[in-house]
């Protein structure tokens, strides 16, 4: 989901969304209409503030780069 689609579900307006996240207006409207990147602590912050609504990962490539991957299990233990 991008945060247009998410601020109009929740009936935010761009002034509103920017006020809770403490940026403004607009940056949220630079951001939505593609000529500005999310960074990566607005991104991560997003994500909190919509529940997992917002993926940070998909708002800020950067962040899909630097993430841990957790271990492949083992199939010599796994049970299946």
């Amino acid at each position: 989901m991008d945060i247009q689609t998410y601020r109009k579900q929740h009936k935010l307006s761009q002034a509103a969304l920017a006020a809770q996240l403490g940026v403004t207006q607009t940056m949220i409207s630079q951001i939505e209409k593609g000529r500005r990147p999310v960074p990566p602590e607005l991104a991560i912050t997003l994500e909190d503030l919509s529940g997992g609504a917002l993926v940070s990962a998909e708002l800020c490539p950067r962040l899909r780069r630097n993430r841990v991957r957790p271990p492949a299990a083992d199939p010599a233990t796994s049970s299946a």
